[in-house]
Formats: C-alpha cells, structure tokens, sequence
C-alpha cells in the first residue's frame, strides 16, 4: 500500500527508492520520509549530439495511505537545470498520490529552450506545520527508475513513444468482466495485463488480435479493490486505473 514490491524494469534489479521496512511485518510508517525532504540528483547530462531531446522516467509517488496522517498534503517535484544545478526550473509539482509506476516525459526543449546541458533534481517531501495534527507529519514514500533520455529523428519519433493507451475501459466499477478500447494507431502487436495497487500481476498478460480494438478480460476472481491495467508493446508501456465492487 506504501511502496512497491519490486522495480518497474521488466527482469531488472535495482531502483533508486525513499526507504523500505525492516520486513513486511513492520507498521506503514517504519522508513518514510520524516520532517524534510529526500533529494535525489543527477550528474550533467550532455545533450549537445541531440536535435531535440525528451526525458521520461517512472516514479512511484504516494502521500495518502490508508491510516496515514495529513493526506494528500505533501509535495513529489521534479526540477531541471541547464547551468549545473545553480538555478533550478520545475519540471513537475503535484500532491497527487498513485500507488502504481507512472511514467512521465517532456521535452527539454519546453522547459529550458535550447540548452547542450541537462542536470535533474528529484525531491519527495514530508512538511512540518507546528500547531497542526502530528505537527503536519504526513506518511511519504517514493522510487523512481528507467529514467531515458530521447531525440527526434523523424517527425514521428516521439509521438511513437506513447502510440498506444486505453480509450476506454467498461464497466467501471466492474464485477465479472471488463472490456478494454485499445488506442493503436500503429496496430501494433499489444497485450494486456492486470496488477493490484502494489505492483504485483495478477492476471496474465493477454495478446490481442491483429487489428482489434476492443478487448474483453474475465475478472471475476479479483477480490475487490484499485487495480491497475497495464498495455504492453514492444518499446513502451501505458498504465490506467479501475476497480473492483463485489
């Protein structure tokens, strides 16, 4: 419910992460982040070989567990510098909580103009507020991984990244069955998968038919609850939420 239970790299090991219990029978709050922020910085990135570079990574972000104190209250930001880290840009600010990977990605070219230097600076915070519940403590945990570094070279390449996503699923709630519109404007080879809000697959991954766009999946042996449906092609992934009601 706080962190995830593994990386988000296919087969990989290792992620940068904010801090996990000494087990799994520890309470929520055992290793977050307290009374401060942890910072997490990039070395320079060179871009001068790049006509126009994007840079997406995969965060997990949450600041309102069940039980948690203050939810909803505290900061995931994503800054960029092209001086070396003397002057920082936001990239992204938000308190929105999500218990499952998201990828992110913008063009450098939006947020510092035309720079040959990138360097980025990650932060999740707990604030303290003096007077308030706990003092403002709120329960924060966060990982970030495969962050990539992109260029334009065709007129479609970055577009490509992100070709295929979820149009629509339905029912939502659902009980016995889900239907899933598949946006493929490339038709390319797609399966479909189903984690529960921790990151772990609960439902094989499915491999649409050439051509279709309209997928439907059997979830009736899904206990309740915040699932995540994941589509899979070959360079990229997209993720969208539903849920279950018994």
């Amino acid at each position: 419910m706080v962190q995830p239970g593994a990386q988000h790299t296919e087969g990989g090991e290792f992620c940068w992460f904010t801090g996990n219990s000494a087990s799994t029978a520890a309470p929520l709050g055992d290793n977050d982040v307290d009374g401060g922020t942890t910072t997490l910085q990039s070395p320079t990135i060179d871009l001068s070989a790049l006509d126009n570079p994007v840079i997406s990574y995969w965060r997990w972000y949450v600041n309102n567990p069940p039980s948690g104190a203050n939810p909803n209250a505290d900061w995931w930001q994503v800054y960029a510098s092209s001086n070396g880290g003397s002057t920082w840009v936001p990239v992204e600010d938000t308190k929105t909580s999500e218990r499952n990977w998201r990828r992110k990605a913008f063009r450098v070219r939006d947020v510092l103009g035309d720079v040959s230097s990138i360097r980025l600076k990650f932060n999740a915070s707990d604030s303290l507020r003096p007077g308030t519940n706990l003092d403002g403590g709120s329960l924060v945990e966060a990982a970030l991984d495969d962050i990539e570094l992109w260029d334009e070279v065709s007129g479609s390449a970055v577009e490509e990244v992100a070709a295929v996503s979820a149009a629509a699923i339905w029912p939502t709630p659902a009980n016995g069955h889900i239907n899933v519109e598949v946006n493929n404007g490339g038709a390319k080879p797609v399966e479909v998968e189903i984690l529960d809000i921790t990151g772990r697959r609960v439902l094989q991954p499915v491999s649409m038919v050439a051509g279709q766009s309209v997928q439907r999946m059997d979830v009736s042996r899904l206990a309740e609850g915040q699932y995540i449906l994941r589509l899979l092609w070959a360079g990229g992934s997209h993720d969208s939420r539903f849920s279950i009601v018994r």
